[in-house]
């Protein structure tokens, strides 16, 4: 009986104010040092999602075109400070609620007269035109210039952070074959594929 009352009133081992401080002050040490890698990498991902997104819907645009069997167009639109990118399936150059579309977060803009973007010439196409406000396809599934035929240069579409430019750039080009291709590049550098 008294070797059981020793055990229950002993003092129990645990940890002292001084330790649980030092673990504390080392676990805020490695976040802070984690902490903005990870913000990067959250923004990078974030990039490379909203391109990937872009890329895709010009080849659905592409295909619309070539399974309706007529000139098919991706437009864009601002509504409420955000960029909007969809297919104008009626090709009446309005935004319908059936139509397909991508909706840029607010802080990623096209990024097409930042002053920071790599060199277009680093992509290895030549003489690129800028997308303006719209890409359209004809029936075969080429880029349809404006004027009617096929374009005669590819087009570029860059975009990035309105704000921060330590996430680089993402680019999405069309050929005038009609293929996409995704490339990366961080400010002032040089543009490589995805």
């Amino acid at each position: 009986m008294k070797s059981l009352r020793r055990k229950c009133l002993s003092p129990v081992a645990g940890y002292s104010l001084v330790e649980m401080m030092m673990t504390l002050a080392i676990g805020l040490i490695l976040l802070s040092v984690a902490m903005p890698m990870m913000i990067g990498a959250i923004q990078s991902y974030r990039l490379n999602s909203a391109a990937q997104q872009v890329a895709n819907l010009i080849d659905l645009t592409r295909y619309t075109a070539i399974r309706n069997n007529k000139v098919t167009s991706l437009q864009s639109t601002v509504q409420n400070g955000t960029n909007i990118l969809y297919i104008d399936l009626n090709g009446d150059g309005q935004m319908q609620a059936n139509e397909p579309r991508v909706m840029l977060p607010s802080d990623i803009v096209f990024a097409n007269g930042d002053s920071l973007i790599p060199a277009r010439a680093s992509t290895g196409l030549a003489n690129m035109q800028d997308f303006s406000n719209q890409i359209a396809f004809d029936s075969r599934g080429v880029l349809n210039f404006a004027g009617g035929g096929i374009a005669p240069v590819p087009y570029f579409l860059a975009l990035g952070f309105s704000t921060r430019v330590d996430s680089g750039y993402r680019a999405i080009t069309v050929t005038p074959m009609g293929q996409t291709k995704m490339w990366r590049g961080p400010a002032s550098g040089v543009w490589s594929p995805i």
